[in-house]
């Protein structure tokens, strides 16, 4: 554009001194400046620059429209993966309360893990046994439930010990509990 430094301080005088694009005074201003500067240019080459101008125009419409789209992809993956966090957290939790729930209300001492899967299946869950089992042993680690032997698991007894059954021999070399091998030692 080339004008020379004494027309913008004109142009910013006559704007207040503002010579930022977005006062509207400079920007007409401008613009004018600009125009007179085109119309002094043949009118083929005036043909041309618009043409170019109209591409880079649709261009830049058609970068708009992906970087659109792109952002509304973003926000319904966003909407999607929300919710099945929110599920997947949910039913983690539910899952949790359900198998011990079954464990809780096991019939006998000790519950089997296929009985845990149809307690939990039957309570209206639809968690497939893969997760069920994982939350068993989860729980097992968490201490919330005990495995007794393969196959069988309890709630842990209230006064703190596991309940879990040793299947080696005691030290007394017998395979009966300490304390009974102590109590018929004496009465012998």
């Amino acid at each position: 554009m080339g004008g020379d430094s004494s027309e913008r301080a004109g142009y910013a005088m006559a704007c207040g001194g503002v010579t930022s694009v977005e006062a509207p005074c400079y920007t007409r201003r401008m613009s004018q400046y600009v125009v007179s500067l085109l119309a002094q240019r043949p009118e083929d080459e005036l043909r041309e620059i618009r043409e170019k101008a109209r591409e880079e125009v649709a261009r830049l419409q058609v970068e708009i429209q992906q970087i659109e789209q792109a952002l509304a992809k973003k926000a319904q993956s966003a909407a999607r993966r929300t919710p099945r966090s929110a599920r997947r957290a949910s039913a983690s939790g539910g899952t949790r309360e359900l198998v011990l729930t079954a464990v809780a209300n096991a019939t006998d001492d000790t519950i089997s893990p296929a009985q845990i899967v149809a307690a939990v299946h039957e309570a209206g869950s639809t968690v497939k046994s893969g997760a069920i089992r994982n939350m068993i042993r989860r729980l097992m680690d968490d201490g919330e439930v005990v495995r007794i032997r393969e196959g069988a698991y309890k709630l842990p007894s209230r006064n703190g010990s596991s309940g879990e059954s040793h299947a080696g021999p005691s030290e007394n070399e017998s395979d009966e509990p300490l304390f009974t091998a102590v109590s018929s030692q004496e009465g012998t």
